[in-house]
């Protein structure tokens, strides 16, 4: 059996505990209600009566959403499905063919960036830089290429389009590209072609995300094998303590949580588990107000 786990709003979360722990969603809104906040998930197996084998039970398929800009409607995304940043900067893709187009040429095994026949290397951060430098600029492009390159999302958040990073406005690496190569057109010239935002909701089996999503550190390979339902337990009650996170801050009017989703880097997400919205159409669905 397999549950889908939504906490993208409180009706979500609460239909999403509801069907996976089998426990009535208006009995999950009293106990939420009779909280001064939500911390220890065993408050709330214990009142339930939760078992871990109950949580611990079916396939979880967690929601998350992504955004994105681009010129072609999705087209890339409906063809290669949604990949990762380095896939995405070596294929037949919007920001591939931008970049190529703009003149550079990334070779991501030699790590060096070629840009109007001067070679810029990216083999290793500059130790010493300082906050706006070029230097600074160049280890966030190292940083998006090499060790951040995989599909991030938001497993909730208030408004993704307001998120850091201007990603509702381009691709987040081009900025630091920009500053990195001493030209600034690198990042506005894509405002200014016909690239519009997209908000994808997507899903992905629960281990397809690192484990860091959850606040779970593993030691090594070893450690989880031999350890292994452990870690997967404290991964769903982390998801547990989230959505009635994100119930009880809709229920008291507070803004809803930003918690984030961290694919594992070799995932790339099929294009029948992506629901595309434009940003107009995320807006009216998830009811944002600002």
């Amino acid at each position: 059996m397999t549950f889908q786990i939504d906490i993208t709003t409180a009706f979500n979360a609460l239909k999403s505990l509801e069907d996976w722990l089998n426990v009535k969603g208006e009995d999950i809104l009293k106990f939420v209600l009779k909280q001064k906040y939500i911390y220890h998930v065993q408050d709330f197996t214990e009142h339930f009566c939760i078992e871990d084998s109950a949580i611990m039970r079916g396939d979880l398929n967690l929601v998350s959403l992504h955004v994105t800009t681009n010129n072609d409607r999705c087209e890339t995304i409906e063809k290669f499905g949604l990949m990762n940043l380095q896939d995405t900067i070596n294929s037949d893709t919007p920001l591939g063919n931008y970049l190529r187009d703009q003149g550079i040429r990334i070779d991501l095994a030699k790590k060096i960036i070629e840009y109007k026949g001067e070679l810029f290397s990216i083999a290793e951060k500059d130790e010493y830089s300082f906050p706006g430098s070029k230097g600074r600029y160049k280890n966030n492009v190292i940083h998006k290429l090499y060790e951040d390159h995989q599909i991030n999302g938001f497993f909730c958040c208030r408004n993704v389009l307001r998120y850091g990073g201007g990603v509702s406005h381009r691709p987040e690496i081009l900025y630091s590209l920009s500053v990195m190569l001493g030209n600034q057109d690198i990042a506005y010239n894509w405002m200014r072609e016909k690239n519009k935002c997209y908000v994808l909701k997507y899903f992905a089996d629960i281990s397809e995300f690192e484990h860091y999503t959850f606040d779970v550190k593993v030691l090594n390979t070893k450690d989880y094998k031999e350890n292994m339902r452990e870690y997967e337990l404290d991964k769903r009650k982390w998801l547990i303590t989230k959505a009635l996170s994100v119930i009880f801050d809709d229920m008291y009017d507070y803004s809803l949580p930003e918690v984030f989703s961290y694919a594992k880097f070799n995932t790339k997400i099929p294009f029948e588990h992506i629901e595309v919205f434009s940003d107009r159409e995320y807006i009216d669905k998830y009811k944002i107000k600002d």
